[in-house]
């Protein structure tokens, strides 16, 4: 996983090579992807699948399990079905979450 100081690093890297011309696609994201290997000591192959590991994608431990939660505003653990506790985050969900005052559809009645 990428901080987010060295996935701005990586992403600088990332865009250079989306800009560079007349190169095969391995020569292009080189350097990106080397600067990966180097911070997780992971060989990544793949420019997109090294973009998605970036720290702030993912949300904090479960409570319950302690696996790291899919996303920061996920409600529930999906490994172990906990149900994570109500807080600020729950302000930027797009999607409500059950409650003793909503239903499932998460509505008020």
């Amino acid at each position: 996983m990428l901080e987010p100081d060295e996935f701005a690093t990586f992403s600088e890297l990332r865009r250079a090579g989306v800009h560079a011309v007349g190169t095969a696609v391995e020569d292009r994201f080189r350097a990106a992807l080397e600067f990966y290997e180097r911070v997780t000591g992971f060989h990544e192959t793949n420019i997109n699948a090294a973009s998605h590991h970036a720290v702030e994608l993912f949300g904090p431990a479960c409570e319950q399990c302690g696996k790291v939660l899919r996303t920061p505003t996920a409600s529930r653990c999906v490994l172990c079905g906990a149900v994570r506790a109500h807080g600020p985050w729950a302000a930027n969900r797009h999607v409500p979450l059950e409650g003793p005052d909503r239903g499932k559809d998460g509505s008020g009645g």
